[in-house]
């Protein structure tokens, strides 16, 4: 289920929030992994010389199950935020490629979604040589304008 998600956000608050869910998704399925790999990669020890299986040992397992099983559904969570996130930037994004130039929509996606010049040019239904120039036109303009 998705997380209903401040539809007033600026796109840059939206993509900012993105990357620090991505961030903490990352992390928590390292931990998960971590927590699972830990589990069993063990050292030998005397006392597992000398104990074969005790209630102790069976404790331990239950809580590392129950630890892992806690991280899948915070990371679950978490994924739908993402989710959420997503479908409202793309919302904004639509919208914007309505009501802006396409100098500014070049301008948004190579400094705000990093994309990569091909991608720009697919996106504008331009060549990758229209879109550079006139993204250096564009931004040489507000270079002029802030000086």
């Amino acid at each position: 289920m998705n997380e209903i998600v401040d539809a007033s956000l600026s796109i840059d608050k939206i993509l900012r929030e993105m990357k620090n869910l991505k961030r903490t998704i990352l992390t928590l399925i390292d931990r998960k992994y971590l927590n699972i790999v830990l589990r069993y990669l063990k050292a030998i020890t005397l006392k597992d010389l000398y104990v074969q299986y005790t209630k102790r040992s069976a404790d331990i397992m239950l809580k590392s199950i129950i630890k892992d099983e806690e991280l899948a559904e915070e990371i679950e969570s978490k994924v739908n935020s993402y989710v959420s996130y997503r479908e409202l930037a793309i919302k904004k994004i639509q919208e914007m490629i309505e009501t802006k130039t396409d100098e500014e929509m070049i301008i948004f996606y190579k400094d705000t979604l990093n994309w990569q010049w091909n991608m720009i040019a697919k996106a504008e239904n331009l060549s990758v040589r229209q879109c550079q120039r006139k993204y250096n036109k564009e931004i040489s303009k507000c270079r002029t304008m802030s000086h």
